[in-house]
């Protein structure tokens, strides 16, 4: 493996769910979701290690998680408090 093709290696983070974050080795991450851009951020600084912009993209992906679980959350809590869910 070439520099290059270990270069552009290190700037992808890959999770579960086809989901992989890139880096552009500066500021900028883009989400994708089954190879689409579906989310992109950028942080304030210039990131200066591989090791440091896989640790954002982690906290970017906990953070989305959290998000996800606490919005099922009222989801399941409004079923359970709408009294037409147990009419008959």
């Amino acid at each position: 493996m070439d520099a290059y093709q270990k270069n552009l290696r290190d700037k992808w983070f890959f999770y579960d769910e086809d989901v992989a974050i890139f880096w552009d080795g500066d500021k900028l991450f883009q989400v994708q979701n089954d190879g689409k851009i579906v989310d992109s951020f950028e942080e304030n600084e210039t990131i200066a290690t591989v090791e440091k912009a896989e640790q954002i993209a982690d906290d970017y992906m906990v953070e989305k998680l959290q998000e996800e679980m606490s919005d099922n959350a009222d989801d399941i809590e409004f079923q359970f408090r709408n009294p037409d869910l147990f009419r008959m």
